[in-house]
């Protein structure tokens, strides 16, 4: 590799429709709104995979990140930022790496999608709108230029974008990667199932990579092998009693309100940070970080009833959206273990997680015929 030059990973992500949103909204509310929402969403992930101090999920060591990306700051509507790879790293440091780009492009989806931009949309029976994300290994340098030498330049930088493009066209979650990620990820998935109890697994055990189309990426004269994250009880190569396992399990997530899995340990965390000290509400009167246009909302115990509303008249069409349903599901089984929800109340969202399962599994269901598995 020429002086200079050394291998980074790079995260890609945008938001999707942020032009026909820019032409619906006055200037004041597609920035405070709109924008101001994702920002918020790209920061808690942050926090989440960077934690302030050591909060479950990662007050296990073998969950833990021992190195992980931490620049992933918004600007506008995108986040881009980069991890030099150093040849000193050993393998699971790569991995953890890894692992944590993929953690936070799936916590700052899973956070867009119940920001009050999007829950806004879910109340009156709209689709969310998305983040395409790419997540992409290649070399680059440094631009010499930038005085906080924070700046990289390469072409992989443009396939990286390229690759966020295309994501815009998955069938899943959009989070689009390359084979080098990919592979760094599964190594991450086999080590943290191999060496911790089963029970205590964090959520990114239960998502992996399937391999895609290829498609040609301007500048390279090959097709790109992209690969796409979904949850493993999507995974199509999977085992049938494997897939029953996993749907059993995550259904008891949301079912059982006192389980002590790592997955349920993440769900309040989730729901902590969302509305914690640095979340969607700050101060004691309750002001809002964003502008949130929602009515008759001044305390997470009113945020979580509009979401659970939301939740409970969804529009029919999500039916072709397992993806989608998953996510409100996993979002919905965070806010119902925030301490701000009552017993009587949690009974009644326990009743419509139950109804929002029943979606997502014969949604999966359908999506696996349409493959022809």
């Amino acid at each position: 590799m020429p002086a200079g030059t050394d291998d980074y990973l790079i995260l890609f992500a945008d938001l999707i429709g942020s032009t026909d949103v820019a032409s619906e909204l006055s200037p004041d509310d597609f920035a405070r709104h709109y924008v101001s929402s994702f920002h918020w969403a790209a920061t808690q992930a942050q926090r989440y995979i960077v934690p302030e101090t050591d909060q479950e999920p990662f007050d296990d060591e073998d969950a833990h990140f021992q190195a992980r990306i931490e620049n992933a700051k918004p600007k506008g509507d995108e986040v881009i930022c980069f991890r030099k790879l150093s040849r000193d790293l050993d393998d699971r440091k790569l991995q953890d790496i890894a692992a944590s780009a993929v953690a936070f492009a799936y916590i700052v989806k899973l956070y867009w999608l119940a920001a009050p931009y999007n829950l806004g949309r879910l109340l009156t029976h709209q689709f969310p709108r998305d983040v395409g994300v790419g997540l992409h290994i290649g070399p680059a340098a440094i631009v010499t230029a930038s005085p906080e030498h924070d700046d990289i330049a390469s072409l992989h930088i443009n396939v990286a974008k390229r690759m966020e493009q295309a994501s815009r066209n998955g069938t899943a979650s959009r989070i689009f990667a390359s084979l080098d990620v990919a592979d760094r990820f599964q190594a991450w998935r086999d080590r943290v199932e191999e060496q911790t109890d089963p029970n205590g697994h964090p959520p990114l055990v239960y998502a992996t990579f399937q391999p895609g189309k290829p498609i040609g990426v301007k500048g390279l004269p090959t097709r790109l092998l992209l690969c796409e994250l979904v949850p493993t009880v999507f995974d199509r190569r999977q085992e049938e009693d494997v897939e029953k396992d996993r749907l059993g399990f995550w259904r008891k997530v949301g079912h059982e309100a006192d389980m002590d899995s790592g997955v349920a340990k993440a769900s309040r965390l989730m729901a902590e940070n969302f509305f914690g000290k640095h979340g969607m509400f700050k101060g004691q009167d309750g002001a809002s970080m964003v502008k949130l246009r929602l009515e008759n909302v001044t305390s997470p115990r009113d945020y979580i009833a509009k979401w659970f509303a939301a939740m409970e008249r969804r529009s029919k069409l999500f039916l072709g959206e397992p993806w989608l349903l998953f996510n409100c599901y996993f979002m919905s089984c965070a806010f119902v273990r925030h301490g701000q929800v009552e017993p009587r109340d949690a009974a009644s969202y326990r009743g419509i997680l139950e109804r929002l399962w029943n979606d997502a599994d014969r949604a999966w269901h359908r999506m696996k015929r349409a493959f022809g598995t």
